[in-house]
């Protein structure tokens, strides 16, 4: 199977502004250690959050408060806070772009119907 073109999109996403910002900010991010920490901190507690749901359990106010307050705390952070709203529009791109690729076996299951 060839995947060069799976490749080119990947060189073409790579070749966007705001991929380049990202890169640019990921970079800066990484040489603050204050920041960085922060992010990283952020990420942990995401991830956590994540795992908590997925398993079936709900969210507790104080988690929900505790999540959104570190969210306000980390966006006073400029490049942080540019950041993760590129990160919001690459995630969006990346859905678009998956919905974009299935079409073609959605139409071969729709033959079904």
């Amino acid at each position: 199977m060839e995947y060069h073109h799976a490749y080119d999109l990947v060189r073409a996403i790579e070749g966007t502004e705001t991929y380049q910002e990202l890169e640019t900010l990921y970079q800066k991010i990484a040489q603050d250690e204050a920041a960085r920490s922060m992010l990283r901190d952020l990420r942990a507690l995401e991830v956590g959050l994540e795992l908590k749901q997925l398993s079936g359990e709900a969210l507790t106010r104080e988690e929900t408060e505790h999540y959104e307050r570190m969210m306000e705390t980390v966006r006073l952070n400029p490049d942080i806070d540019r950041l993760l709203k590129l990160e919001q529009g690459l995630a969006q791109m990346y859905d678009d772009i998956q919905k974009i690729l299935a079409e073609p076996f959605n139409r071969l299951v729709h033959l079904l119907d």
